[in-house]
């Protein structure tokens, strides 16, 4: 079985985790070596765009968060979480790790949105309301 390591992105081969990492680093480097020369950005000018639900579900399966207008709490967003996999000895809940059979190797945690919530937790496994799917003053917070 190929070695995997777990990475921003759920579990990796080892040369995807060191090309991230490269990528990273270079756009980091970009950013600061315009920001020392006064180069001109888009992002300071830009208008802020809104966007209905399923541009946001979008914008959030290209990494970004978004949050909406309408929402009362400052600092809140939601974010997707692309899942993983985990070794039974992992799971912290009893009932559910006496479920799993002694055979199986790996659990899938499947693809999901969290959100992080004003006081600074997470919610795991967010869910949209009624109100929240048919807004139209989603954003993509920076």
């Amino acid at each position: 079985m190929a070695v995997m390591i777990h990475s921003k992105y759920g579990y990796e081969p080892p040369e995807w985790v060191q090309a991230d990492a490269r990528i990273d680093r270079w756009y980091r480097n970009k950013k600061r070596r315009a920001k020392q020369h006064g180069a001109f950005s888009l992002d300071k000018n830009k208008e802020e765009t809104n966007m209905n639900f399923g541009e946001a579900i979008k914008a959030l399966k290209s990494g970004n968060r978004v949050a909406r207008k309408g929402w009362n709490g400052k600092g809140m967003f939601v974010y997707f979480e692309s899942g993983t996999l985990i070794t039974p000895d992992k799971i912290r809940n009893l009932t559910l790790a006496k479920s799993i059979p002694d055979s199986q190797k790996y659990i899938n945690i499947n693809p999901h949105i969290d959100m992080k919530s004003v006081d600074g937790s997470i919610v795991v496994g967010w869910l949209a309301s009624q109100t929240d799917m048919l807004a139209d003053d989603w954003v993509v917070v920076e």
